[in-house]
């Protein structure tokens, strides 16, 4: 588990890399405000999250996203078909996604990415 607030201790943290550590959700108050003024790289290859376990709304200057191997990303839009990327990832230049077992990408996927 990671700790509330516990990357805010780093005033100019652009890239931050969690992969292959198991992490199955985070509270909305570890990716804070203060972290997504600075962020622009996020890596959560190999991890065990969903996408709706993941708060993206201070993540506004994100420009990478690598959320791979996440297998329950591929059950969770097979069975939501509604779930969208928030408008806060407007920015995102780069989004990567594989081998997250993805049968079917709902309509709306990336309707805010645009």
């Amino acid at each position: 588990m990671i700790e509330d607030g516990t990357f805010d201790k780093f005033d100019n943290l652009e890239n931050l890399i969690l992969n292959s550590n198991k992490i199955q959700n985070m509270s909305s108050e570890v990716l804070t405000e203060k972290l997504g003024s600075k962020l622009k790289h996020l890596n959560l290859n190999d991890n065990e999250i969903s996408l709706s376990s993941l708060n993206f709304k201070y993540l506004i200057n994100l420009k990478s996203l690598s959320i791979g191997f996440n297998h329950n990303i591929g059950k969770e839009l097979k069975s939501s078909s509604t779930w969208e990327f928030p408008k806060e990832l407007a920015n995102l230049t780069e989004l990567y996604f594989y081998l997250c077992k993805i049968t079917i990408i709902p309509d709306n996927l990336f309707k805010n990415l645009m």
